[in-house]
């Protein structure tokens, strides 16, 4: 079974596949086969086109876009931030490259996995499995003060950090670049913002996500 027949009617920007794990992380069998077939997927990557990205859009949540997806779980015991606090377009880090376990708990030091394509609710659970952008065209969530007054196409953009949670920001043309702006550059800003955008999600070319490949070992 490939990504799109396990689907079924839903989108892909719809897809959280429920926490296979019990609290002692171990495959929760008990719990029945219905949560352990998207197990499969976990640390999978998948290229989508222009065309199949919007196929796979259920577009009032969010347009996916050409790209590269990658299926990761949401680390069982992060804290700080909250699991609702995971929604469309914010950047996710590694926690485990190992296990594909990515938290929503953001630093200027932490390595970024890519940015979420689905928002979470209370009725999901940390541990769960859900798509993220780790390369390619995606729309991110921008800080809630841009630095830059009126940001245009092919401005570099740089994870910024506000209350742990990453969002992504435009700095001003005169800013001389230090290694720190260096290590978080997440790609460049495929539309023009200008005035606007502030705390909105846009469109962006992610290139500086660090990708983990799956070798085939769980």
């Amino acid at each position: 079974m490939d990504l799109v027949e396990y689907l079924g009617t839903k989108k892909l920007n719809e897809l959280i596949i429920e926490n296979p794990y019990n609290s002692a992380g171990v495959l929760d069998i008990a719990a029945g086969k219905h949560n352990q077939r998207g197990l499969g997927f976990l640390g999978q990557r998948f290229r989508l086109s222009e065309k199949q990205g919007l196929k796979q859009s259920n577009t009032t949540v969010g347009t996916i876009y050409n790209c590269v997806v990658q299926m990761v779980r949401i680390q069982p015991d992060f804290a700080t931030v909250a699991l609702t606090d995971i929604i469309v377009g914010r950047p996710l880090f590694w926690n485990d490259k190992k296990k594909f376990l990515v938290t929503p708990l953001a630093a200027t030091t932490a390595q970024l996995a890519g940015i979420s394509l689905v928002t979470l609710t209370s009725a999901n659970a940390k541990g769960d499995i859900i798509p993220i952008v780790v390369a390619g065209d995606v729309g991110v969530k921008m800080s809630a003060t841009i630095t830059k007054a009126s940001p245009v196409v092919n401005d570099p953009v740089v994870m910024a950090v506000a209350s742990n949670l990453g969002v992504a920001d435009i700095l001003a043309d005169a800013t001389a670049w230090t290694n720190v702006q260096l290590g978080v550059y997440m790609g460049k800003l495929i539309e023009a913002l200008g005035t606007g955008g502030d705390g909105e999600v846009h469109k962006m070319n992610l290139t500086g996500a660090i990708q983990v490949l799956n070798d085939g070992v769980m």
